[in-house]
């Protein structure tokens, strides 16, 4: 326990995360052994970013510790610290020692001068500057609405916000940021005085992703001027842009997502109006497995029930979506019938059939028991009758494959369900 208790401070939490993903056991038991009080004492100069992180890591072990360690650490000490790291460290540093002890994260945070917290914001690349300003207000709104004050005096933000060199991607994070900490009157002046052209012109610019983020994110302070963006945007070569193999069909939900928070019935009318390939197309790509299929479709049917239900029926007559079905684990299998049963009904029993196929080939089909249960008991929520032959199905598979007791006990609760 010496070499621990005498490690370097910021090598410590380290050390007990890799011990702890080979032998957990020996990391809880040196945990436990840990002299918090002499750790405490040593820490000396260490720098903030790594206090912060090696408590971070000490408190997956346990709260206890780490609190104690964070308690018997100066104050004052900390903020001064504070000042020779950058703002990205002081976002990440206070939200990790809010997990340990949130009054003491506050304490400190407050302690903070709000000018200079500022100075290194506005100074820190856009991307972070919307980040940390979300996580110092989760520490602090007292703060954040200091820091607030400044950027609306000095509006630095404003020029940067209108630069030609903006990214799409830093458009949305700012304006999100800036809903998130409550300033809708500050986020509502930068989209009044930006120049339109850079905002429609990243979005022309940018990823699918980004752009259905930077409409949505526009809506939170002007609806109006966001639905403005998205109309024009549903005119613009987009299915075009929709149809490139580098958007997924697990990345549409959230693409839609966007749009219907500004306009729903608008989102779901261009929805419907995208041809069915398009869909099909995504579904039968590589990257794309059975569950994210799945859980894609459960989103995507609000806006078109009937148009899912034809495009399962398509992808189910491709050899490449038999495929999936039949490369797909036997709890996922079963997780994702749940799902598409409720979409396409009279696909399932053909899934199944596929899967079993498989079976009757003597090719190798492996279960992992709680997630195999889980699975099965889910569908049985869907189809009962379904899920009792498809246990009966795999009877030798458990039988064969059967070690764990626990599963007896899985077994027993589904069958009294």
């Amino acid at each position: 326990m010496d070499i621990f208790n005498n490690v370097p401070f910021k090598f410590l939490g380290n050390s007990l995360t890799e011990i702890k993903t080979i032998n957990s056991e020996l990391a809880y038991y040196i945990y436990n052994n840990l002299d918090a009080e002499y750790i405490s004492s040593k820490i000396g100069r260490t720098h903030f970013d790594n206090i912060t992180k090696t408590l971070s890591e000490i408190n997956v072990l346990g709260n206890r510790k780490a609190k104690y360690i964070l308690k018997n650490i100066s104050q004052d000490r900390l903020q001064k610290s504070i000042t020779f790291v950058t703002v990205s460290q002081i976002g990440i540093g206070l939200s990790r020692l809010k997990k340990i002890d949130q009054t003491i994260s506050l304490n400190i945070a407050n302690s903070l001068n709000a000018e200079l917290i500022y100075r290194k914001l506005i100074r820190s690349d856009l991307n972070d500057f919307g980040r940390v300003l979300v996580e110092l207000n989760n520490v602090s709104e007292e703060l954040t609405s200091q820091i607030l004050s400044h950027i609306e005096e000095q509006n630095d933000l404003e020029e940067k916000f209108n630069s030609s060199k903006i990214k799409g991607k830093e458009i949305s994070h700012i304006l999100e940021s800036l809903h998130k900490v409550g300033a809708r009157k500050y986020g509502k002046f930068l989209l009044d005085n930006a120049h339109p052209d850079i905002i429609y012109g990243r979005i022309l610019s940018s990823s699918v992703s980004i752009s259905s983020h930077i409409i949505k994110s526009v809506g939170y302070f002007d609806k109006g001027l966001a639905e403005k963006y998205m109309d024009s945007y549903f005119k613009s070569n987009l299915v075009e842009k929709l149809e490139s193999k580098q958007i997924l069909l697990t990345h549409l939900p959230n693409i839609f997502n966007d749009f219907s928070a500004i306009n729903f019935d608008k989102a779901k009318n261009f929805f419907s109006s995208l041809d069915n390939y398009l869909f099909v197309k995504k579904g039968l790509a590589r990257e794309v497995k059975l569950p994210g299929l799945a859980n894609a479709f459960n989103v995507l049917k609000k806006y078109d029930r009937t148009k899912i239900d034809e495009i399962i029926k398509n992808l189910n007559s491709h050899n490449i979506f038999k495929h999936k079905i039949t490369e797909s684990s036997a709890e996922s299998l079963f997780s994702s019938i749940a799902i598409l049963n409720k979409l396409s009904p009279s696909t399932t029993n053909s899934m199944i059939k596929t899967y079993k196929g498989k079976m009757d080939t003597n090719q190798k089909v492996t279960i992992q028991f709680s997630q195999f249960c889980d699975s099965l008991y889910r569908l049985s929520k869907i189809d009962k009758e379904l899920a009792l032959d498809l246990l009966i199905d795999f009877k030798p598979i458990l039988i064969r494959s059967y070690k764990n007791v626990g599963f007896r006990k899985k077994l027993y609760e589904y069958a009294n369900a």
